[in-house]
């Protein structure tokens, strides 16, 4: 723990989760947002340096595969392992060198990410197996894609199976999420070669947030009377409290309501919609941005003292999306599917302080 930088006991579940790993089991995990999930894949080699260590050899040379869905998520991943003395990689971007480096067990890196798009690739697959004596499992984050992505436009979810072959033998898999019913874990498990995977799970309720259902009122098709009767509050608190005000979420589910919330808001508010120093205190976040302007929105508003404090955006604002103190979630219109909905929700509240995630849905949707 004191090499990773963690100043807190691990909780049961997650030092279960490392016991089974160890033992060379697959494991499923299934815990609340928030919870701490990736302390297990930063924490395994370090348990697994131990384990292989003698007195006469101080072992360094374990190494987490991890899968993760977005690019933004593992920079993301990259940048707060960083902060705790972790070294990773993306495995794409690995030189010669380092690959040498972490074949002769000379390497300081612990964790090589890789999107399922690359593990597709034979050059990738290649160096997993130079390196398959050195890592000691696989993990899956966020593995309710698996489900959610794999069935329609990322097939690639498909093929992580494989990866067992290319591995040694009885090395352990974990798929990770916030998301699953039995129904779903049963799916990513088989598609994952899981069955029979150990199961860790807690209770996912989150009592300190409170959801309301809000029904569209009818306003004869006035757009802005609508948005005030759902994002008044917003606007008042902005501005009372400008770059203070609390952070607030709003998903909804096509661009077009994006861009119309967020126009709302520029005639609301006006020059009030910049702090003091002209940054804005409301952006959109969609799928058609480029990558450096979603960076740049995504680490405003994960900043604890940033000016961004309001986010209109589609269902691409989510995964590697990591801001504690987010006071409101805001669902404009039912998303997709109930996971989404859970999986949208629960980026409020992570600090464990008070917050809200109301819902507006029509009448008949209702």
């Amino acid at each position: 723990m004191e090499m990773c930088k963690y100043n807190f006991l691990p909780k049961f579940e997650q030092l279960q989760a490392i016991y089974y790993l160890s033992r060379g089991k697959d494991v499923f995990v299934h815990l609340r947002t928030g919870f701490g999930k990736s302390l297990i894949y930063t924490l395994f080699p370090y348990v697994c340096d131990a384990l292989r260590s003698s007195p006469n050899n101080d072992c360094r040379s374990s190494i987490v595969v991890l899968i993760s869905p977005l690019i933004s998520l593992m920079d993301d991943q990259m940048a707060k392992m960083a902060e705790r003395g972790i070294h990773s990689v993306k495995l794409t971007d690995l030189k010669d060198r380092q690959v040498e480096d972490l074949r002769r067990g000379k390497s300081n890196i612990k964790i090589a990410l890789l999107s399922p798009e690359a593990f597709t690739s034979l050059t990738v697959r290649e160096t997993l197996r130079e390196l398959k004596e050195h890592i000691v499992c696989v993990a899956i984050d966020e593995a309710h894609c698996v489900l959610q992505w794999g069935r329609d436009f990322r097939s690639a979810y498909n093929e992580l199976k494989d990866i067992r072959a290319l591995m040694m033998a009885g090395l352990p898999i974990t798929a990770l999420t916030a998301t699953a019913n039995c129904k779903t874990m049963n799916y990513i498990t088989a598609k994952l070669d899981m069955e029979g995977c150990i199961v860790i799970k807690s209770s996912t309720n989150r009592p300190n947030i409170f959801y309301k259902v809000c029904i569209l009122p009818n306003c004869q098709g006035d757009d802005d009377q609508l948005f005030q009767s759902c994002f008044g509050f917003v606007v008042e608190q902005l501005l009372q409290h400008n770059d203070k005000a609390d952070k607030v979420i709003i998903y909804c589910t096509s661009t077009n309501d994006c861009a119309t919330i967020y126009e709302f808001f520029e005639n609301a508010l006006g020059s009030n919609i910049y702090d003091n120093a002209n940054q804005l205190l409301v952006n959109m976040y969609v799928k058609v941005m480029d990558d450096r302007t979603k960076k740049d929105i995504i680490a405003k508003f994960t900043k604890p003292d940033g000016p961004l404090r309001v986010v209109v955006c589609s269902s691409a604002f989510g995964l590697g999306v990591d801001c504690p103190n987010v006071r409101t979630v805001v669902h404009f219109k039912f998303p997709d599917t109930l996971m989404q909905f859970v999986q949208e929700s629960g980026r409020v509240g992570r600090d464990g302080e008070a917050s809200k995630s109301l819902l507006f849905v029509g009448g008949r949707e209702f």
